[in-house]
């Protein structure tokens, strides 16, 4: 679990108020979990190229935009 928060990108958070963080970080797992394997795999290879960087940014800020 540790190894999983460790890859969130927290600076894409910004904006959304500390008490909702935990909230969306939950959700932001659960979709890079069930939707983005590949990057997950990559990642746990200690691999982050500018693709897999893209997905987790546009993931983490589409999802914040429901917790501003």
């Amino acid at each position: 679990c540790g190894s999983k928060r460790q890859a969130i990108p927290y600076w894409f958070f910004d904006g959304v108020e500390l008490s909702k963080i935990s909230r969306l970080e939950e959700e932001f797992l659960q979709f890079v979990n069930s939707k983005c394997k590949k990057v997950l795999d990559e990642l746990s290879k200690g691999v982050l190229n500018d693709k897999s960087l893209k997905i987790l940014e546009d993931t983490a800020k589409n999802l914040a935009k429901n917790y501003k």
